[in-house]
């Protein structure tokens, strides 16, 4: 008997969220540091560019939550 192939949609998502939640964080933080480091606003940048990400990664935690709800009561209405 041939052992059960893993479904790679499965995976596609995950890393696709992974990274976007990574994203979401970096990116701010990139900007910020560059900001600093050419306007001289040590640690202002950062720290502004830090609560940007935060809320960047929440607003995707978020959204994440909703998309596995939506799906979650699609999935309830086909099994009635």
């Amino acid at each position: 008997m041939l052992p059960h192939k893993p479904n790679n949609n499965n995976y596609k998502q995950y890393l696709s969220l992974g990274a976007e939640i990574t994203s979401s964080m970096l990116v701010p933080l990139a900007g910020g540091y560059l900001v600093d480091y050419y306007f001289g606003t040590q640690p202002w940048g950062f720290l502004v560019a830090m609560v940007i990400g935060f809320l960047a990664v929440f607003s995707v935690i978020y959204k994440i939550a909703l998309r596995a709800n939506k799906n979650s009561h699609k999935k309830k209405e086909s099994d009635e």
